[in-house]
């Protein structure tokens, strides 16, 4: 995510943010996709690292009932494979106490949380870290910044999420490696099983063949 602060400019309160390095996958203006090297053959330690970040975007969003995340609002710089996420002010919403299913194509969103819905896979680094997260954690750092029912409720996102990522654990599907991971069930590596199994995934949807956005 881009630094972030909040400020003052001629009187009013605003975000002050870093410009966000690449390109946006989705043009709303004129409504096109972008290419983007997401899943570049040529180009695979590049494609392994933007597959990591948007994996891990689905993991954060989902923390965050981040309901806004769509291909136009984030960036991927072709350069250096950064993934940036912007426009990140809808989330944290009392009601969302799960991580939502994704809608079906044309359906109503609005109000439903992280557009990937539950991972089908997730990053070592993202699991041990999501795992070591504990309710007075969240209630200590949060408090204050969000209400205590917004609290509340990412607390219950974050347990369901925990569940969620020890039955990956159990099934093989904790990624150390981008480039050589291979599903032990099926010997898809991680695009493939995506694509797969994750028809709402990130990686789809820059890429605009998602079935929820």
């Amino acid at each position: 995510m881009p630094e972030m602060e909040l400020t003052v400019h001629d009187g009013q309160v605003g975000v002050l943010m870093d410009v966000a390095k690449g390109v946006k996958p989705y043009d709303q203006s004129t409504n096109q996709y972008n290419w983007t090297p997401v899943e570049d053959d040529s180009q695979p330690q590049k494609a392994a690292k933007i597959q990591e970040q948007l994996n891990s975007a689905e993991w954060l969003d989902g923390i965050c009932a981040q309901q806004d995340r769509h291909p136009g609002n984030l960036f991927i710089d072709p350069e250096d494979g950064k993934v940036t996420l912007i426009d990140n002010d809808m989330g944290f919403y009392p009601g969302l106490h799960q991580v939502r299913t994704p809608s079906k194509p044309g359906g109503f969103r609005r109000f439903a949380g992280s557009t990937a819905g539950l991972p089908s896979v997730i990053d070592a680094r993202v699991y041990e870290k999501l795992m070591s997260i504990t309710p007075a954690q969240i209630h200590q750092q949060m408090d204050g910044l969000i209400t205590r029912e917004e609290a509340k409720s990412t607390v219950s996102r974050v347990k369901e999420l925990q569940s969620h990522a020890s039955m990956l654990a159990s099934n093989g599907r904790v990624i150390e490696n981008w480039q050589q991971w291979r599903d032990p069930s099926t010997g898809l590596n991680a695009a493939q099983f995506q694509r797969h199994h994750a028809p709402d995934s990130y990686l789809l949807s820059v890429q605009g063949q998602s079935q929820g956005l």
